[in-house]
């Protein structure tokens, strides 16, 4: 009887390997998760939180919203926040990896990553020092 292999920790420079082919990857700590195109709901609910975020984080002089493919790298580990607020910086970074830790990181959760959300992407963000996140729920059946 064969048995299931366990494979070693994905690294960042794997996942910077992977193909540009639609889907989400992100690594948190060694392990590799793949999510595919958001859905229409997803994206209704992230353009309504873009709407009531924007002018408050400028109003406030919170610092820059960031949304749709930025990355917060750290520790070995990279994530996708469906948003986030970065402090400002005089000069935009080169790199992900430069970029300030985020002050508040947004998550819009379905069924298929409501559980990655809540325990491996929050345990990393408390890891980090993210200030504040919110976890928006769509509202599926």
């Amino acid at each position: 009887m064969r048995m299931a292999q366990k494979t070693g920790a994905w690294t960042l420079a794997q996942l910077d390997r992977l193909p540009d082919d639609g889907n989400k990857y992100e690594l948190v700590d060694g392990e590799l998760f793949v999510t595919p195109t958001p859905s229409p709901a997803h994206e209704a609910v992230a353009g309504e939180l873009i709407w009531i975020l924007l002018p408050y984080v400028k109003a406030k002089e919170l610092g820059r919203l960031f949304f749709a493919r930025a990355v917060v790298q750290q520790q070995g580990s990279q994530v996708e926040p469906d948003m986030m607020v970065r402090p400002a910086t005089p000069a935009l970074p080169h790199t992900w990896a430069e970029m300030p830790t985020p002050s508040l990181v947004v998550e819009i959760l379905s069924r298929t990553t409501r559980q990655r959300d809540h325990e491996h992407k929050r345990a990393f963000y408390l890891s980090i020092g993210v200030a504040a996140f919110f976890f928006a729920a769509l509202g599926e059946a």
